[in-house]
């Protein structure tokens, strides 16, 4: 095909090479006869390379296909274009902005891809977590061991192994927080799943209470921990997960109460018990109330304190899942008492995230 629009006016010809717009220009049959220069800086081709092809070559069901392959949202003008060689087309091309639907789509898409990163990553967590599980605890028998066979040695042969001892002994401790640690993230792999699941039973929960506070009390370290509860209180809770809870609460008040004393307080009546864990340490500001019950937050610097920033949100969860709450009274340099609510004998429900 020779050169189109041979015959149209000089100045005609200098408006479409020089138009603002991208501008194609097809024969009564949709071949393309012409391009100017907007045309081929969108599209990436040389006017030579399109012209005698369709229109469709260009803007598929109204997208545009540039040389290299990618697409584009395209908006096209049509208008008819007398001439001395018959009536022709001017196609109008304007890059346009995704429509609400494509938007929608799009962000479907994102939404599943993250979807599935986050699924990969918990499943990542999970395994992780019970491949590390497996050997610290064979350790931790190992290293209990131990200690109980030197404990078992004669005092007087005893104190030539002192130092053994004490080593050992830090290795058990060591060893403890890195179970702990590795449980937490079984925990809320569990949570992200939706695969934790409560085991309930009829508990004497003031017995718990006393049993985990009097692992905590070390008066020759300064930690004190008291307990106002009633001689017996039976509900329906996992025995665990509320140890679990307890645990929680008490190590935080530990980390942040200066060393002060920490008060327990459980009671309930007929439909609800309570649990109060009150410490007098740096207490938690307005703002961060809410905050600190969220995955790896904290009110006060890591590099301070230290931990992951996942006991209250674990704790809160475990609460809900029993179909209890978990809130939090505190003042700035007031202390603070976290206290947990759950029905004393309902069954337990799914929590939400």
């Amino acid at each position: 095909m020779g050169e189109p629009l041979t015959r149209l006016p000089a100045a005609a010809r200098l408006i479409l090479e020089t138009a603002p717009d991208a501008l194609v220009i097809t024969d009564r049959r949709g071949h393309i006869v012409f391009i100017n220069p907007q045309a081929e800086l969108l599209f990436g081709y040389l006017k030579h390379e399109v012209v005698g092809a369709p229109l469709e070559r260009l803007i598929p069901k109204l997208v545009g296909l540039r040389s290299d392959g990618t697409e584009f949202p395209a908006e096209l003008t049509l208008s008819p274009l007398e001439t001395e060689e018959g009536l022709l087309t001017v196609a109008t091309v304007r890059e346009r902005e995704p429509s609400e639907r494509h938007k929608v789509a799009e962000e479907r898409l994102r939404l599943v891809q993250a979807q599935e990163a986050v699924r990969l990553r918990d499943e990542f967590l999970s395994i992780a977590a019970h491949e590390l599980r497996t050997p610290l605890t064979a350790l931790q028998l190992q290293l209990d061991g131990l200690v109980q066979s030197l404990r078992a040695i004669d005092p007087a042969v005893r104190q030539a192994y002192a130092r053994v001892q004490t080593r050992l002994e830090r290795a058990v401790r060591n060893t403890g927080r890195l179970t702990d640690l590795v449980n937490t993230l079984l925990d809320l792999s569990r949570i992200m799943g939706g695969r934790l699941q409560l085991r309930t039973e009829v508990t004497d929960l003031a017995a718990l209470v006393r049993e985990v506070a009097d692992d905590f009390c070390e008066p020759e370290r300064g930690s004190v921990v008291t307990v106002d509860a009633p001689e017996k209180l039976e509900a329906v809770c996992d025995r665990f997960r509320f140890e679990q809870i307890l645990i929680n609460m008490l190590s935080n008040a530990a980390k942040y109460g200066q060393g002060r004393p920490i008060e327990i307080r459980l009671a309930a009546d007929s439909q609800q018990v309570r649990l109060a864990v009150r410490d007098h340490g740096i207490g938690i500001a307005a703002e961060d109330r809410e905050r600190i019950f969220q995955k790896f937050e904290r009110a006060v610097s890591a590099r301070n304190y230290g931990g992951m920033g996942l006991g209250l949100y674990i704790s809160r969860y475990l609460a809900e899942a029993h179909g209890g709450a978990m809130t939090v009274d505190a003042t700035v340099g007031e202390g603070a008492t976290f206290i947990v609510q759950l029905p004393r004998n309902s069954a337990p429900r799914a929590a939400t995230e």
